[in-house]
């Protein structure tokens, strides 16, 4: 018997709440976490060149 994945409960809506989810907790932090926003701001108080604080920022990400 084949099952369709929306048999399975995987729907387009399922995934786009994960994703809403995954991306409010990004943009806003987790409990323990810094925000986004906060982080950034953390690393523009470096003292290195904007550029480097951004490379870094990535870097850290990766």
């Amino acid at each position: 018997m084949i099952s369709t994945t929306e048999e399975k409960g995987l729907t387009q809506r399922v995934v786009m709440n994960a994703l809403d989810y995954a991306y409010d907790k990004t943009i806003n932090g987790l409990p323990g976490f810094d925000t986004a926003e906060e982080m950034a701001k953390g690393y523009m108080n470096n003292t290195e060149s904007l550029v480097e604080n951004v490379n870094s920022l990535i870097r850290w990400q990766i």
